[in-house]
């Protein structure tokens, strides 16, 4: 059975995620695997880019 990605719109794709994102009302979204990587690549960098304005802070704070 084929289903269809969200977020790429592939239509052919055999296997999805359901994600509890709403961003067209409240039923979620369905991601393929090469969609679902790359939200967690980003997810990934955006808690990298917070940890380190953290640890700089961090250390801002103990220098003084």
């Amino acid at each position: 059975m084929l289903h269809y990605c969200d977020i790429c719109g592939d239509d052919k794709v055999t296997l999805t995620t359901h994600l509890s994102l709403y961003v067209n009302g409240s039923e979620g979204i369905e991601v393929c695997l090469k969609c679902r990587i790359m939200l967690t690549e980003l997810v990934r960098n955006i808690q990298s880019i917070k940890n380190s304005v953290i640890l700089r802070t961090l250390k801002s704070t103990k220098e003084v």
